[in-house]
């Protein structure tokens, strides 16, 4: 009986954060959609501080940091959502998809950086 009770109160404690951290996930998508970005990261990260535990927060913030070209970053937070999460086979999809354009664009920089010119510019 102690134990239900020390969860329930856990979880009481902890339905402030849960609470604060959905509405700044809401203000970060909103902030996403007007195309303020940079702006939205800021919000979803304040949102992980706040639930870090929830996986759907870090991909939201793996999405944000893709549209913004931040690709390792993304792929950072695929990670953490899967291991949050590993049953969740979205997630899992998602992460594989931002590995491959994560290996496509450390291809395209190690060619860049040897002064190999990219397929499509060889006509």
């Amino acid at each position: 009986m102690l134990t239900v009770l020390l969860l329930a109160w856990l979880w009481a404690a902890a339905a402030p954060d849960r609470e604060a951290a959905m509405t700044r996930a809401r203000r970060s998508f909103e902030l996403s959609r007007a195309g303020r970005l940079a702006e939205a990261e800021s919000e979803m990260r304040a949102a992980i501080n706040l639930a870090p535990q929830d996986p759907l927060l870090h991909s939201a913030l793996g999405g944000l940091l893709s549209q913004q070209g931040k690709i390792a970053e993304s792929f950072d937070s695929f990670i953490k959502a899967v291991e949050l999460a590993p049953e969740n086979t979205v997630l899992r999809s998602r992460l594989e998809e931002v590995g491959l354009e994560f290996g496509a664009q450390l291809a395209r920089e190690r060619r860049s950086r040897a002064g190999l010119p990219a397929a499509e510019d060889i006509a």
